[in-house]
This record gives structure tokens, C-alpha cells and sequence, in this order.
């Protein structure tokens, strides 16, 4: 055999034996991301970004109704947990800011964090009796951004106040993920 025929033939062999790598490291990685996708509830497929979230705040829920309401519930969890800082935010508040306007910014903080907990029962009840109703609207709604503001308008910043802000925005699009997959 040539020495043209040997490099034809080793060339061939590289080439197949790159095909072969290449194919099985898909199938393998498709593999794997088969595996991954099943450890999620099928209530949090259009959760992307917070899927593990998503699958433990609907808690192996097996109807749509069930994970609704888990993942309801858990945010109401969060939201309740979160009061005594709402309550706090007057007493920490900068002493240059006239009472009034700190009196104004703690009640609007308290009163963000109750509307939370309040719109979350309604969207339980929503779920129970009518999930075709306002469910949508209430679930847009959770946010601590009330707060937020109110601190902005004043130059005022509390860290918590953000976190807590951004973590209800999250569970909101989570809620809002779980809504999607009513049957």
C-alpha cells in the first residue's frame, strides 16, 4: 500500500472516530438533561430560570390546582416571615428626615407587606373557587415595590428592603410560571 493510501485510510479513521466522540458525548448530554428536566414538577416547565425553585415551592404537588396553591402558600410564608422588617423600616430610617415623612414611608412599608399577605389569600381563594378570575392580576401584584419606592423618593436605601423586593418579583414569576400550566 501507498503511503497516500495509509494517510487516506488514517485520515478516514479520525474522522469516524471524531463522528463517534462527538455523537456519543451528545447522547450523553442529552442524557443527562433528560434526567435533570424529570427532577422538575411538570407545573414549573416555563419556569426557566427558577425551575428548582419553582418544583420546591409546588412540593410534589400532583394537580394543577394542589401546586398552585403550594406555591401560594410558600410565598405567603416568605411574605409573613418578612413583617417584623416591613414594621422596622421607620425606626431605621435616617434621623434627618422630618417625622412625618418617616411616619409616611414606615406605614406605606407596613402596608406593602399587607397587601402581600392579603393578595395571596385571595389568590388561594381564587384558586379554590374561581381560577379563571382575577388570579393573574393579584399574582402581578406581589411585590414589595411600594417600599421600595418610598425610600427611593427620599434618597433612602435598606438593603433588606431590596432583597426582600427582588425576592417577592422572583416568587411572583414563579407564581405566575405555575399559572401558565392551568390546564
Amino acid at each position: 500500500m501507498s503511503p497516500r493510501g495509509t494517510t487516506v485510510i488514517s485520515s478516514s479513521l479520525a474522522l469516524l472516530a471524531t463522528t463517534f466522540i462527538l455523537l456519543s458525548t451528545t447522547a450523553s448530554s442529552h442524557a443527562v438533561e433528560s434526567r435533570k428536566a424529570g427532577n422538575f414538577s411538570p407545573f414549573c416547565r416555563t419556569a426557566h430560570p427558577t425551575r428548582a425553585l419553582c418544583t420546591q415551592m409546588v412540593n410534589g404537588a400532583k394537580t394543577w390546582p394542589q401546586a398552585m396553591t403550594n406555591a401560594i402558600l410558600a410565598t405567603a410564608v416568605k411574605a409573613k416571615a418578612a413583617v417584623p422588617m416591613a414594621a422596622g423600616v421607620a425606626k431605621r430610617l435616617p434621623v434627618s428626615l422630618f417625622p412625618e415623612s418617616r411616619v409616611s414611608i414606615g406605614s406605606t412599608c407596613t402596608e406593602a407587606i399587607d397587601n402581600i399577605i392579603f393578595d395571596l389569600g385571595k389568590c388561594v381563594e381564587f384558586v379554590k373557587n374561581d381560577p379563571t378570575s382575577a388570579l393573574k392580576t393579584y399574582l402581578s401584584s406581589i411585590t414589595f415595590f411600594d417600599c421600595r419606592n418610598a425610600l427611593e423618593e427620599f434618597e433612602v436605601s435598606l438593603p433588606e428592603v431590596s432583597r426582600f423586593d427582588q425576592e417577592m418579583t422572583k416568587l411572583a414569576g414563579v407564581l405566575l410560571s405555575v399559572l401558565e400550566t392551568k390546564p
